[in-house]
């Protein structure tokens, strides 16, 4: 049988972000109209953007949200880094430049941020969330590829 491509969602920090990375910016639709974003996902080379406003996939096919708790989940933005600071970086979208900048509002902490990369260690631990997709019949040992969401 065929290896199953396994990709991890490894936490890293702003000033990881770089200039030239495709980034998806995922969050959750609240009842104003507006997004709550959850986190930042950061993919490597490879990532193709998918049509409209749909943001970008990875080489095994996950976005960054799936393994989460909350499948409401989506990218609401989506775009290529060309700046980058301590604080805030800016993507370029379909619509233009956007300035991100992550902060602690009401409370709450800032969103956060992950690299998308494969992992063909596949290393799981307690608490770990596991995203599987292209699974046939409801068949786990299906699966076409597999996500590792660290609990961390």
């Amino acid at each position: 049988a065929d290896a199953v491509p396994v990709e991890i969602l490894e936490p890293i920090t702003i000033s990881d972000i770089a200039p030239g990375q495709g980034v998806n910016v995922i969050a959750r639709p609240n009842a104003v109209r507006n997004f709550v974003v959850t986190s930042i996902v950061v993919l490597n080379e490879g990532a193709t953007l998918l049509p409209g406003d749909a943001g970008y996939r990875s080489p095994a096919g996950f976005q960054g949200w799936e393994a989460g708790r909350d499948q409401e989940l989506r990218p609401v933005l989506a775009g290529i880094v060309v700046d980058a600071s301590a604080d805030e970086f800016v993507i370029s979208t379909a619509v233009g430049e956007v300035t991100l900048r992550l902060v602690e509002t009401g409370g709450a902490a800032p969103p956060a941020i992950y690299r998308l990369r494969e992992d063909p260690a596949l290393q799981i631990d307690a608490g770990d969330r596991l995203a599987l997709a292209g699974i046939e019949d409801g068949d786990p040992e299906t699966a076409k590829a597999a996500l590792v969401q660290p609990a961390n």
